[in-house]
């Protein structure tokens, strides 16, 4: 099972949404090559995923923390996880192992599936509550990845 981006999977807020497709994209693309039995490529498709899940989570993180996300916690350790199995899967995949080839793309599919739809749709949720009770920080200074002083300080 090979996941594609429809927009049932959005989260409504655009990096996150714009990190998902991309994310799709890797995994589809990582589909494409298993599916051919052509397996070069594999490694670098892992490492692209391995360096782009970094950057993805380290987004949300940043979200969460701004915000002040009461499943913090839980959603780091899902992402902990996730990046463990994934270290494992390349692991095995660098030590010759090909035949976990189609296990990766169904845990990998699935995980992020099941992630998008319930994990991150929450933090967004929150992230949008807390933009519209002023407890949070703007997209922009998300964008920035700073929070400016407040007036007068």
């Amino acid at each position: 099972m090979v996941i594609t981006w429809t927009d049932e999977l959005a989260t409504g807020h655009p990096e996150i949404d714009a990190d998902h497709r991309i994310l799709t994209g890797i995994i589809a693309r990582l589909g494409t090559i298993i599916g051919t039995g052509e397996h070069e490529e594999i490694g670098d498709i892992l490492c692209e995923l391995t360096e782009y899940v970094t950057i993805h989570f380290s987004r949300e993180e940043f979200m969460m923390q701004a915000v002040r996300y009461p499943d913090t916690e839980a959603h780091q350790l899902a992402h902990y996880e996730f990046f463990g199995n994934l270290s494992t899967f390349v692991f095995h995949y660098e030590t010759g192992e090909v035949g976990l080839c189609q296990e990766i793309l169904k845990y990998l599919s699935q995980w992020l599936l099941d992630h998008e739809a319930k994990e991150d749709k929450f933090l967004v949720n929150f992230w949008r509550a807390a933009q519209e009770t002023a407890i949070g920080i703007t997209v922009q200074e998300s964008r920035l990845g700073c929070r400016p002083n407040p007036p007068g300080e």
